[in-house]
């Protein structure tokens, strides 16, 4: 992961608004005291503390979480780590992967670093995480939770707890929680706080892309649990939400969990009428995020319990390979004010051609010609470039958006809430606007 120097991150925030100097310390000391010179942070001569560059990216109304994994070598690699964590335990319950998060877990807690404060209870929800794909008895699990929920709210007590701020700021601690409250078998009280953490995080101040990537793996925690409790009605409608949720903010990496158990709640409730084409759907969703643990579930699940085969279709012989874990890598600091620079530095570090970079996405030429700088290009290739080459779209959409970018990207949001609502006049009209009358 190429390391972004904190000064060129405020100096292009601050032309962006058209700041001196002056008037950035100005508005960063409206929430922090500081007593830095903004000149020789922008130079690079001088290394911000944390603090001060919250104060900073407060006033540049900045999220640093988007950044904050970029800032420095050594932060770089430990931030990198748990979210290397975070994403092998998203990915596959595989001992290999499972084995790779606990080497990955045992190098942060060595590190004087995640010994307290955030960086501690980031580890310990990692940790708790980590124990409950290893199912961990509740009596290792609970005191994990316990310590890392008291960080944020002292008197913090899982047996006795009702605030609408939890929900909001600690979904993924809750969650857990809850999971453990299942497997001790209190249903009922698990299904009503992940309810409650969706309810939060529907009503949360956050952009929408962050909130629904929290939501996601909650509604499928949900849905299993309201099928464990028979009220397979209930999660059926909480497995289309989730699928639509996943569709739209996280590439469809859940979509086939909801498929396969919308499937099984339909059996539950005797409308088998789709069934055969969201099993299809779910086997191939697993084959294409190579889970062929998974896929090759829903093959025995469609036979042994829908009496259904894909022969006729070819796919029971299919050789799925399972994805190995990636190791991420670490580069020099990168400063480009073109964005075909940066695209270059990022596909160069990354050991990509341009025809391995831009295949299905655009041509060799035009890749060529957008790293050149030769030419323009438009979001909807750049979020293709950006996601094949593992990095977040916000990089982009900070540092290099043009106006028609903006705009693009509201009107795509605009006909996917449309289309959500099954307005599709609506959202036709916006996608194919009217020539514009002159005279």
């Amino acid at each position: 992961m190429s390391n972004i120097l904190p000064g060129y991150i405020v100096k292009k925030m601050r032309l962006r608004k058209d700041w001196t100097r002056e008037h950035l310390l100005g508005e960063a000391n409206a929430h922090t005291p500081l007593d830095i010179s903004i000149q020789r942070l922008e130079d690079h001569i001088y290394k911000p503390k944390p603090k001060t560059l919250q104060a900073l990216f407060a006033a540049l109304d900045i999220d640093q979480r988007v950044f904050l994994p970029y800032l420095d070598a050594e932060s770089t690699t430990l931030y990198a780590k748990a979210d290397e964590i975070r994403r092998l335990l998203e990915q596959d319950s595989t001992p290999e992967f499972v084995k790779h998060a606990e080497e990955q877990m045992a190098v942060l807690e060595t590190h004087e670093g995640f010994k307290e404060g955030h960086n501690r209870q980031l580890l310990l929800s990692l940790k708790v995480q980590l124990y409950i794909r290893l199912e961990k008895p509740s009596q290792e699990i609970l005191p994990l939770i316990r310590e890392a929920m008291r960080i944020t709210y002292t008197n913090f007590d899982e047996n006795d707890f009702d605030s609408s701020l939890m929900y909001l700021e600690e979904p993924e601690l809750l969650h857990s929680l809850a999971l453990v409250y299942a497997k001790d078998g209190a249903l009922a009280p698990a299904v009503a706080l992940l309810e409650s953490i969706i309810w939060g995080l529907a009503n949360t101040p956050i952009d929408a892309n962050t909130k629904e990537k929290k939501v996601t793996p909650i509604q499928l925690s949900l849905a299993l649990l309201l099928m464990q409790t028979g009220d397979y009605r209930q999660a059926a409608v909480t497995c289309v939400d989730g699928y639509h949720t996943s569709c739209r903010y996280d590439h469809g990496k859940y979509v086939p969990d909801f498929l396969l158990n919308l499937a099984l709640c339909l059996l539950k409730l005797e409308d088998t009428t789709h069934c055969r084409s969201l099993l299809q759907c779910a086997y191939f969703g697993y084959a294409l995020l190579h889970k062929k643990e998974q896929a090759n579930h829903v093959l025995t699940t469609a036979k042994d319990m829908f009496g259904i085969t894909f022969e006729t279709y070819g796919v029971e012989t299919l050789d799925l390979l399972p994805e190995p874990p990636k190791p991420k890598a670490y580069g020099k600091p990168i400063v480009c004010d073109s964005i075909g620079e940066f695209i270059r530095q990022l596909r160069v570090e990354a050991k990509m051609t341009q025809g391995e970079l831009c295949s299905g996405i655009c041509s060799v030429n035009n890749l060529s010609k957008i790293e050149k700088n030769t030419i323009t290009t438009n979001i909807y290739i750049m979020e293709a470039l950006m996601q094949r080459l593992g990095r977040h779209m916000d990089l982009y959409i900070t540092l290099f958006p043009s106006l028609e970018d903006f705009k693009e990207k509201e009107i795509r949001d605009e006909i996917n809430t449309l289309i959500d609502l099954w307005q599709f006049d609506d959202a036709e009209a916006l996608l194919n606007p009217p020539p514009p009358m002159w005279g």
